[in-house]
């Protein structure tokens, strides 16, 4: 886990862990610095953001885990 600070930015679909060791989704990212996250929407503030709230798994890492547990149907072979 990383901190988001050091991280950096903030992606829809990363895992994050406030400072209580709750997780939560990002569900949206809107204008204004609107965020939707575990069904609840606030204006993001970087500068009010607590020091260890950490980054449990960006976007790309959670499309790689869902894409890794699709089983595909092999392929029918005709003679």
């Amino acid at each position: 886990m990383i901190p988001l600070k050091e991280y950096g930015q903030l992606e829809v679909g990363m895992t994050i862990i406030d400072s209580n060791g709750i997780e939560a989704i990002v569900e949206s990212i809107g204008e204004g610095g609107l965020v939707k996250v575990n069904g609840q929407t606030f204006v993001w503030d970087w500068d009010r953001l607590h020091p260890d709230v950490m980054v449990k798994e960006t976007a790309a890492e959670r499309d790689e885990r869902l894409r890794s547990k699709v089983v595909e149907q092999p392929q029918a072979s005709w003679f």
